[in-house]
């Protein structure tokens, strides 16, 4: 099973999920049921990634003050540990 990021886009809002499906086109179908059932009647864009793709995008549209507060978690659970 692949690991896949489902993002169901609508006006009203946006889901993402992380799903274990076979295909790509099986993470397709599994975001039109999650379409359907979140927003009934709704016009959605649905889009399909792989999960390491995903993160690579998430953590590039990081800003630079998000960066250093995760180091400074970081350092203090490391001194915590210490």
């Amino acid at each position: 099973m692949i690991k896949y990021m489902v993002t169901v886009s609508c006006k009203e809002g946006s889901i993402i999920y992380d799903c274990d499906c076979k295909t790509e086109r099986g993470a397709f179908g599994f975001g039109k049921r999650l379409a359907n059932e979140a927003f009934y009647g709704e016009e959605c864009e649905i889009k399909v990634e792989l999960e390491e793709d995903y993160n690579k995008r998430m953590e590039k549209n990081k800003t630079l003050a998000q960066r250093i507060e995760e180091q400074e978690i970081i350092t203090r659970k490391e001194l915590y540990r210490g």
